[in-house]
């Protein structure tokens, strides 16, 4: 859940925006809070309004980071590749589509606008990982 509170004191009036969606990327909730913006003289937020590029994974660069990886004992992370396209899935959730980022070991999850980054060991072996989503950074270890 992600709630918006703005205040326009000039005004005396206060808009919140209650989300039970997850947080991520929602374009209609783009629109409107930039709507918002643009009614009160605020800044827009321009990078909201067009949807993100997804960076191609080649797959074959990935095979070292299939394997599950826990958030906590019931809540976990499985990567995986299907019909060629890298993949996650967390528990109780709809598998995604994962995309490349500029930095190394570091991948976009786009559908829920957050990012992923796998950590070595100092062997090169994938040992943990660290997602960020919504201001966030939560830590899991890969299971054996």
């Amino acid at each position: 859940m992600v709630t918006y509170i703005y205040r326009f004191p000039e005004t005396d009036r206060t808009l919140i925006l209650l989300r039970n969606d997850g947080g991520g990327r929602n374009d209609r909730v783009n629109v409107l809070r930039n709507a918002l913006h643009a009614l009160h003289g605020m800044p827009l937020e321009l990078e909201s309004l067009s949807p993100p590029k997804a960076v191609a994974v080649d797959v074959e660069n990935v095979q070292d980071l299939l394997a599950t990886y826990a958030i906590s004992p019931d809540f976990k992370l499985r990567f995986f590749v299907e019909e060629g396209k890298f993949m996650t899935q967390a528990t109780g959730q709809s598998a995604v589509e994962i995309g490349g980022h500029e930095k190394e070991d570091r991948y976009s999850i786009l559908s829920v606008n957050a990012d992923i980054e796998f950590h070595r060991d100092e062997t090169g072996k994938v040992t943990s990982l660290t997602l960020f989503q919504g201001g966030q950074e939560v830590p899991a270890k890969r299971e054996e």
